[in-house]
């Protein structure tokens, strides 16, 4: 019986692990370029850069700013100062290769469910990028890893 108990657990234990997905980079078409899952679709709109999972459990929304002036700490405090207030930071502002993040999570009025809401303010050569994520806090949790991938991935096209 114990062995038994001890196999099941190994099963489990393996079955539980989950490969990170393919990545491929895609053209943003607002002078910039990122990694996301291949199987995730990009929507076309003509303000934004946006992406999704096909089950539509995480949206990514970008825009980009050109400035020869370097201004990242000013271009993150005021595209963290634009979040909406009904969103409460759930984390400090934190620093990743090409730029700052801050985690959020609130819930809309009329909805019952919280949204994990991150923001990032990128700086790649002379263009400022913020990217939103949103999701819920147990997606983003299980994938930070794959997200910030995602982020570090922007490269400036040419």
């Amino acid at each position: 019986m114990d062995k038994l108990l001890f196999i099941g657990l190994g099963l489990f234990s393996f079955s539980s692990t989950f490969a990170q997905p393919e990545l491929v980079r895609l053209d943003a078409g607002r002078g910039f370029s990122v990694k996301v899952p291949v199987e995730w679709k990009k929507h076309k709109r003509s303000k934004f850069f946006s992406v999704s999972s096909p089950s539509g459990k995480i949206a990514i929304t970008a825009t980009a700013y050109r400035s020869k002036k370097g201004m990242l700490g000013a271009f993150s405090k005021l595209r963290f100062s634009a979040v909406h207030k009904l969103y409460k930071p759930t984390t400090h502002v934190y620093k990743i290769q090409n730029g700052l993040v801050r985690e959020y999570e609130g819930t809309w009025p009329g909805t019952k469910n919280p949204v994990y809401y991150t923001v990032a303010a990128l700086s790649v050569g002379e263009l400022y990028i913020s990217m939103t994520f949103v999701t819920n806090r147990s997606d983003f949790t299980r994938n930070k890893k794959m997200y910030i991938e995602i982020l570090e991935s922007v490269k400036a096209s040419n």
